[in-house]
């Protein structure tokens, strides 16, 4: 019999065209490693999910289907569950969990913890309720699952006994850089999708006073349209402004990858929470990965993933005096060892298949 492994992708893989998200890029790399251990491997669209993304996306979005892409209804679930040869279900994060305990009756369903929403949901100002909801699906994503993943040693660490008596993986996100053709590393990157929750204004504020006295310094500032009630307004206006600095947002696969390979630093800083310190960035992962310095900070689980970290963290607020001496060290190369030893760190995680081994029936 031929084993197949279907992962649930919850938001567009990159294949589409959209790479912001971290959930699409997640199950890419599953996928990526699953090739490995599986006869066939696929993903799993939901339908409702591509429309809902389309609209919101959608010029961004340039597939509407790929070869290997199985799009579905929520409500053929069911009926394509029972269809179909047992196989190995993977979804990330809880929020199919319906979907997942059907798919468990005749299959093998992985739970993978890509972050900790106990921990992000109480800072959005998520309700009671919502928080309620979240810890049902996950106590019975826990118990549905044959095998859970989790995104890095200090998450399993945090979630403690909730893992007691599982069969648990490490499987560190790592996402794939895409191909680009090399050209001149010339500017400067920062920003990304901030947590609206926290208070951004000293990164905006610190690029503002560097990027003022450093006009020769080209620089990419991707961050969402400001809006007047936002804290960082002023600074973020008096950033857009500055004729060596282009904002830009909302950008497709290529487009992203492009950005990356032009870029000789990435500066992503934001105030440290319980979620920030138990999480992994996804938009530094994509700069290590496309051979990028990064300028961040003390205390998020990246400090457990690199031997070396590939640029310079702070356990500090951040300055205006930060900024300039990272991009003084980054022009001169003076990360570039680190870089490299963190890329072959995240190849080596994106090429495992050790997520999967012992799965095939």
């Amino acid at each position: 019999m031929i084993s197949t492994c279907y992962v649930v992708a919850n938001t567009l893989p990159p294949n589409f065209g959209w790479q912001m998200r971290a959930r699409g890029l997640r199950a890419a790399q599953l996928v990526s490693q699953a090739r490995a251990v599986f006869d066939e491997v696929r993903y799993l669209l939901f339908l409702e999910r591509f429309h809902t993304l389309h609209r919101d996306r959608g010029f961004a979005i340039l597939a509407p289907a790929q070869a290997d892409t199985t799009m579905i209804s929520l409500d053929a679930f069911e009926a394509f569950a029972e269809r179909i040869e047992p196989a190995t279900f993977v979804f990330t994060q809880n929020e199919f969990v319906e979907k997942a305990a059907i798919a468990a009756e005749r299959h093998t369903v992985i739970y993978d913890i890509l972050s900790l929403r106990e921990l992000s949901l109480p800072l959005s100002g998520a309700s009671e309720d919502e928080i309620r909801q979240f810890q049902v699906h996950h106590a019975k994503m826990l118990k549905i699952a044959s095998r859970t993943m989790v995104n890095g040693d200090k998450a399993r660490a945090f979630l403690g006994d909730k893992l007691k008596g599982k069969d648990v993986v490490v499987a560190p996100f790592s996402p794939p850089p895409m191909e680009v053709s090399p050209r001149p590393r010339t500017h400067l990157l920062f920003g990304g999708p901030l947590p609206r929750w926290a208070d951004v204004t000293p990164i905006f504020r610190t690029m503002s006073a560097y990027l003022a006295q450093a006009p020769e310094t080209p620089t990419i500032m991707l961050a969402p349209e400001g809006q007047t009630e936002d804290a960082n307004a002023l600074e973020y206006c008096a950033l857009w402004l500055m004729a060596n600095v282009t904002p830009m947002w909302n950008l497709s696969a290529l487009n992203d990858a492009e950005i990356l390979a032009m870029c000789f630093g990435y500066v992503e800083w934001a105030p440290l929470d319980e979620g920030r310190a138990h999480g992994m960035s996804l938009r530094t992962l994509q700069a290590v990965a496309a051979g990028v310095p990064v300028l961040h900070q003390v205390g998020t689980a990246l400090d457990l993933l690199w031997d070396t970290f590939p640029g310079e963290r702070l356990d500090a607020p951040i300055t205006p005096a930060d900024v300039a001496r990272f991009v003084e060290k980054a022009k001169a190369g003076d990360y570039d060892e680190a870089v490299s030893a963190a890329q072959a760190v995240l190849n080596h995680h994106r090429g495992t298949p050790q997520p999967f081994e012992g799965l095939t029936r």
